[in-house]
């Protein structure tokens, strides 16, 4: 998509008479030079469910920059990044070559992302949204795939892409163990855990780098993807409010630096993030969860 920014850069170049007393020069000519930018957005489209939505027009989109609404000139829709032949920017800490990337899917590949509290005290909100999950599994067409990973003190894979329902139905209902499934030496295409090694989920010690891990694994594959998150924080809150006031206006999340690395790979994946708070009522951090999905 091609918007038209209304107010184009511009830059003039004057030539400058120099004149020296008692002398006369010729006027150099003025010269000027005017640059238009047309700025190009790669965007991933999805409904709910998070099937790409083809066939929109240049006037169903709205552009802003910097508040100010610009037109949208054109949109021409391009199979989603991985055609295979992408190469692959992890850095590789296993010594094995990295798997070439397969044959484009014909169906979704969701990655499902199960955050666990270490306090037990979201407990009931992850039974509540795992629930949710096995609803939304009954809805996945048949070449749909899913892959689950778990987020604790570290990230774990808790399942690799699969069609299986009933393997899904599983690891869901055991999605916040800590442990990692057994891994093979090949496994078939489409994987995760072909790009996701064990020491990138052991270094995975926050949900930014768990996240960040993630994007990386799956810019390499091609299909629509997107990534169903089940959790309750991103980031971490600066409490600035006296302690006990319930008032949270004067505090802040803070983000660190991997934060916006896990949203370059995620957008570099086009990877869409839908995120199911397993908080019951406001947060604090709740505005961070809004974040990563926006």
């Amino acid at each position: 998509m091609s918007p038209r920014s209304p107010a184009a850069w511009a830059a003039l170049a004057f030539g400058v008479a120099a004149g020296a007393i008692g002398q006369q020069r010729t006027p150099t000519p003025v010269q000027e030079s005017v640059t238009v930018h047309r700025v190009e957005i790669t965007l991933h489209v999805t409904d709910r469910s998070g099937a790409v939505v083809e066939g929109m027009e240049p006037r169903e989109f709205s552009v802003f920059v910097d508040g100010k609404h610009v037109s949208t000139e054109s949109v021409e829709w391009v199979a989603s990044a991985g055609d295979g032949t992408l190469e692959p920017t992890r850095e590789v800490h296993t010594g094995a070559p990295e798997p070439e990337a397969p044959a484009m899917p014909s169906g979704r590949l969701i990655v499902m992302v199960f955050q666990r509290e270490i306090a037990g005290q979201k407990e009931e909100g992850l039974m509540r949204m795992k629930r949710q999950a096995l609803d939304f599994v009954n809805t996945l067409k048949p070449d749909d795939q899913v892959a689950i990973l778990a987020m604790g003190a570290r990230l774990w894979l808790r399942l690799d892409f699969t069609a299986d329902r009933k393997a899904i139905r599983k690891a869901v209902g055991d999605a916040t163990h800590a442990e990692d499934i057994v891994r093979v030496s090949d496994p078939p295409e489409p994987s995760i855990a072909a790009r996701l090694a064990s020491e990138d989920e052991e270094r995975a010690t926050s949900i930014e780098k768990a996240f960040l891990a993630i994007g990386n694994a799956l810019k390499p594959l091609p299909g629509s993807k997107a990534v169903l998150f089940f959790g309750y924080a991103v980031g971490r809150w600066n409490a600035l409010a006296a302690a006990g006031s319930g008032d949270y206006s004067q505090g802040n999340v803070i983000y660190p630096e991997e934060y916006e690395k896990a949203r370059q790979a995620l957008s570099a994946a086009q990877a869409p993030v839908f995120t199911l708070d397993v908080s019951s009522g406001q947060h604090q951090l709740s505005e961070a969860l809004h974040r990563i999905s926006f």
